[in-house]
């Protein structure tokens, strides 16, 4: 009976979540290696923060007329993940539900903490609003200023979101920190994850009128 083990509850004591902020499409691009005398090439990069797929592409060649090619790929991911479910762009005075969409990939199961803490370009909102259904709200609590926590609970090899109801407040672009640990885990191994998202804020635009004249 391994029961549960707490982990990551929300001691003031805990280190601080590692959060990825540095996204890239492209992980490494070499223009011109050399191979050592067995034919093998060596490179060396800071690996960026995505948890993705990534395609390996290398194209050889010798000489005027010898060209070879050949790819594989790698995933990188973590035990416990968090992504924003976000818009592209959001106005002033839009209303709407951000989702935190948490991925265990683990054998293990419990309750993990999801935290969102929002800038000064969006607040949340703590009063009832018609599109906030009640499946969307684990649990009652409450946005403590610019920060919300929620408890969610994760089967194994399960994915589920939390959404956070937001107001969009100011222009610029809006960057926000993400958390996800556990709280009461079926392991004794402690799991995180943290990322920093960014989108802007833009003032609405106004209707087009087209207006067009004739002479008859």
């Amino acid at each position: 009976n391994k029961g549960f083990v707490v982990g990551g509850g929300g001691d003031d004591q805990d280190p601080p979540v590692d959060t990825r902020k540095n996204f890239l499409a492209t992980a490494l691009w070499t223009a011109t290696v050399k191979t050592d005398a067995s034919g093998i090439v060596k490179a060396s990069f800071t690996a960026p923060d995505n948890l993705t797929r990534y395609r390996l592409m290398a194209i050889a060649s010798e000489g005027a007329t010898r060209f070879g090619s050949a790819q594989s790929g790698i995933t990188i991911n973590k035990p416990l993940m968090v992504e924003p479910a976000l818009p592209r762009f959001a106005r002033i005075d839009d209303e709407l539900l951000v989702k935190a969409i948490v991925h265990n990939t683990t054998a293990q199961s419990g309750d993990v903490e999801v935290q969102l803490t929002l800038d000064d370009r969006a607040d949340f909102i703590a009063e009832e609003r018609e599109f906030i259904l009640a499946s969307t709200q684990p649990n009652a609590t409450k946005p403590e200023g610019k920060t919300w926590k929620k408890t969610v609970s994760l089967k194994a090899k399960e994915t589920a979101s939390v959404a956070f109801p937001v107001k969009f407040a100011r222009t610029g672009e809006a960057k926000w920190k993400w958390q996800v640990k556990t709280a009461k885990w079926s392991d004794a191994t402690a799991l995180e994850d943290g990322m920093e998202s960014k989108f802007n804020v833009e003032h609405p635009v106004a209707e087009l009128r087209d207006v067009r004249y004739a002479t008859i």
